[in-house]
């Protein structure tokens, strides 16, 4: 397959999969495949999404136990410490 790119783009192209220690072919097709990828996953997910609802989504949460997130799953909020002692940065 033969595509044409603007010298501006195929220059970056050429930086970027140098930087890479790829090919500009190489480079290409790993960019191509991450984006069919994405597609793949967008669809997935929004197929999953119209056979869901909110009815479904509140019911299984009220399934989930009423307890405290363990230390790493917390969200810190600013200005508290984290489990380590060190402050974090605001969520």
């Amino acid at each position: 397959m033969k595509i044409r790119i603007p010298e501006s783009i195929r220059s970056r192209l050429e930086r970027i999969a140098k930087a890479d220690g790829v090919s500009i072919d190489s480079f290409v097709a790993n960019v191509l495949s991450q984006r069919v990828a994405f597609e793949d996953i967008n669809s997935y997910v929004q197929e999953r999404g119209r056979r869901g609802s909110a009815a479904q989504l509140l019911e299984l949460l009220d399934k989930a136990p009423d307890a405290e997130p363990e230390p790493s799953d917390r969200i810190i909020k600013k200005g508290e410490q984290g489990g380590d002692g060190d402050a974090e940065e605001a969520v």
